[in-house]
């Protein structure tokens, strides 16, 4: 039962954090006028499950779907877009995490310029850019634009 209750509480921290991280981005951050924009919610799924055990990434990437999923809806997304869209927030912080715990022993480690320098391509490069290879597709077929735009535009929204 207790590990039912964490995973509870995981996914409804997490979900309800990234919903509103994913409100700020449409209405602060201009996804609503220019389609991608800084994505705050990227971070937390990255720290998230950095900080968490393995164990736990079930429950933030339900979150991420659920929270992605229920925020585009609202806004009028349609379905298909909306699940690639949480499919691309998925992958992310799932190949950031993993490689930054692959490359670094202490995935909390960055006390000095190597274990910083790691973080940084994991989780800033290397993450962001897996996730712009789908969102790349999701953002020429829905706006005519050319995948690779819609994969710099990405990575570049999550990146930071």
């Amino acid at each position: 039962m207790h590990a039912w209750v964490t995973t509870a509480t995981v996914f409804l921290g997490i979900g309800l954090c990234y919903a509103a991280g994913a409100e700020l981005a449409w209405g602060m951050f201009g996804a609503s006028t220019i389609g991608l924009a800084f994505f705050p919610p990227a971070g937390l799924t990255l720290a998230s499950m950095v900080l968490l055990p393995r164990r736990s990434w079930p429950a933030v990437v339900a979150a991420i779907l659920v929270g992605e999923i229920a925020v585009d809806l609202r806004h009028g997304m349609t379905l298909a877009t909306a699940m690639g869209w949480a499919l691309a927030n998925s992958v992310e912080p799932l190949v950031g995490a993993s490689l930054l715990r692959r490359f670094q022993r202490s995935p909390l480690a960055m006390s000095h310029r190597r274990g910083m320098f790691r973080f940084l391509l994991a989780g800033v490069i290397g993450g962001p850019l897996a996730g712009s290879v789908v969102a790349g597709a999701i953002r020429a077929a829905n706006s005519n634009s050319s995948w690779f735009f819609g994969a710099v535009h990405f990575w570049a929204g999550d990146g930071l």
